[in-house]
């Protein structure tokens, strides 16, 4: 299996999943015109590799987003759903960052921590 690389632009987030390095990250702002198009191949990309053998021991998984829209916050919640319901799911971490003021990006972080019950990880980012 592929890394996956997405580039940010002014509407979406840099996807960083590289398998060599062990570094997988979100990070940006969400705001695609059609989420569903953008979070397709993402979302496709998760469940082939959390189905795998590839997925490290102790992994991390980072979103570093500064903002999303209501669109993109399904689709997040549906690659959360992916992880939960795979194989690899007890090895996975997510590390929500947030900014120490952003009560909002903290809260979200905690109601898919709840809702969807993946072991998550908050870090305050600087600004």
């Amino acid at each position: 299996m592929k890394s996956l690389y997405l580039p940010e632009s002014s509407y979406t987030p840099e996807v960083n999943f590289n398998i060599e390095e062990k570094k997988f990250v979100i990070s940006g702002k969400s705001l695609p015109p059609d989420a569903l198009d953008f979070y397709e191949p993402i979302l496709d990309w998760v469940e082939q590799f959390f189905n795998s053998d590839q997925v490290p021991i102790n992994m991390a998984l980072e979103f570093k987003l500064d903002y999303y829209n209501t669109a993109s916050s399904k689709q997040i919640a549906k690659l959360f759903l992916l992880i939960r319901d795979s194989l690899a799911k007890d090895l996975v971490t997510i590390w929500w960052y947030y900014y120490e003021d952003d009560y909002d990006m903290l809260d979200s972080g905690q109601q898919y921590e709840k809702l969807i019950g993946l072991n998550f990880k908050y870090i305050v980012m600087e600004d």
